[in-house]
């Protein structure tokens, strides 16, 4: 998995590095936000982050769920699950990420994988008021959305 985070990630890792190609640099989520090109040192605090996450934190996490799987007695099966077994474990899976993430980011206005919690308990009402809500939707062409759904000029006081 990690051989596949960085061989997915490495064009992009490119472009924020060198901001070439100029042309992919339109699609950024922030394009005026942020510089056009990641500093050095930057790029290289996040890089041994990322690594703690993956190595550390990834494999040590990996090797204690699998010991207590053994333990609670899990075989290898040599047949698959059913599709509709796949289905109800994802839906398992995908609510209690849910609950997690929206009780340990409650005080946020950050929204869960689904955001139905924020959904339910109004938080996620700055956002439904924002452009990024706007913009929150699948693009199948290839323009921005920042050029599909503009900013609204800064009015001059």
């Amino acid at each position: 998995m990690v051989a596949f985070y960085w061989l997915f990630n490495a064009f992009f890792i490119f472009v924020e590095l060198t901001g070439t190609p100029s042309s992919i640099l339109q699609y950024r989520i922030q394009p005026k936000k942020k510089p056009a090109v990641v500093e050095w040192q930057t790029f290289k605090k996040c890089l041994k982050v990322v690594l703690l996450n993956q190595l550390a934190v990834g494999y040590s996490s990996q090797l204690a769920l699998y010991w207590i799987f053994q333990k609670r007695g899990g075989l290898f099966a040599e047949t698959l699950p059913s599709f509709q077994w796949c289905l109800v474990e994802l839906a398992i899976s995908m609510f209690i990420f849910e609950v997690i993430f929206f009780y340990s980011h409650r005080f946020n206005q950050n929204f869960g994988m689904l955001g139905i919690f924020d959904f339910l308990y109004g938080t996620d009402s700055r956002f439904r008021k924002s452009k990024s809500y706007e913009r929150h939707s699948m693009l199948l062409g290839t323009t921005p959305a920042n050029v599909l759904i503009p900013d609204e000029p800064k009015k001059c006081q």
